[in-house]
């Protein structure tokens, strides 16, 4: 599922493609890739796994996925993903994440987009919540969530999470 966002000063957004797979070759790096799981990839496993992105979540009914593009508006370069796992049961929620290459680290873009990417997910969506994971070790993700508002959740008030790996930090907020 696409969601069209209006750009930042910074950024701009599209729906992710399979052909953005190799101008996203930066989230094969491992510092990338040490955070969000999994074994090193390279360009065509990262095509892989955006096809299957493509393809959706096998049973729409119980989840959407919306998986985003960000763009510098500067250079048009691509620098990252945002990513959604919308539960539309009610109360509907929504799984968020970003990913970006470590080129654009430090410089408030993963949080210019994140900012614009929440309001619009829960205008499009009718969101209760959003809901977060972040690896133990990555700081930087845990405060840029914490920026955002999230909090960290006590693990009995946690729904089904898809991107959880034991040991995460669950943060959340209400949307």
């Amino acid at each position: 599922m696409s969601l069209l966002m209006e750009p930042t000063a910074r950024l701009s957004f599209e729906p992710l493609a399979v052909a953005h797979a190799a101008e996203l070759s930066g989230l094969t790096h491992p510092d990338v890739i040490r955070f969000i799981g999994g074994e090193p990839k390279d360009v065509a496993r990262q095509r892989q796994d955006f096809v299957r992105k493509a393809q959706g979540p096998k049973d729409p009914s119980r989840q959407i996925w919306v998986n985003i593009l960000v763009r510098t508006r500067l250079d048009g370069r691509a620098i990252g993903r945002l990513e959604a796992t919308v539960v539309p049961a009610p109360p509907a929620h929504a799984e968020i994440a970003f990913v970006f290459v470590p080129q654009s680290w430090g410089q408030g873009l993963a949080f210019d987009a994140m900012q614009a990417f929440l309001p619009a997910l829960a205008g499009a969506f009718d969101i209760f919540a959003f809901w977060a994971t972040a690896h133990p070790e990555n700081q930087r993700s845990q405060n840029l969530l914490a920026r955002l508002g999230l909090i960290p959740a006590l693990e009995g008030e946690w729904p089904d999470l898809f991107s959880y790996d034991p040991g995460d930090i669950v943060m959340t907020r209400p949307a």
